[in-house]
């Protein structure tokens, strides 16, 4: 398999990669989401407002395999990090 990662700007997304990158934190997600009483409104939210990511893509098949995104935030002690 021959992969491509690009760096993206949310400006740049599509709507129809942004719903696949919704519904794949979703299904990878779902089982510890539900333990731990989040909301995925809240995990839609966070993924529309954060402005860089890597999009790794299959090459040959032009389909995506995943993404990785870079969120600036605090900590509970008020250090800034990024994730």
């Amino acid at each position: 398999m021959e992969t491509s990662i690009s760096l993206i700007i949310n400006a740049n997304i599509t709507e129809t990669t942004f719903h696949w990158m919704s519904h794949l934190c979703q299904i990878n997600m779902q089982e510890h989401y539900e333990k731990a009483g989040w909301d995925f409104t809240d995990k839609h939210e966070e993924i529309s407002t954060t402005e860089l990511f890597l999009l790794i893509r299959d090459q040959k098949s032009d389909q995506n395999l995943g993404f990785l995104s870079f969120q600036n935030d605090k900590s509970d002690d008020g250090r800034p990090v990024t994730y």
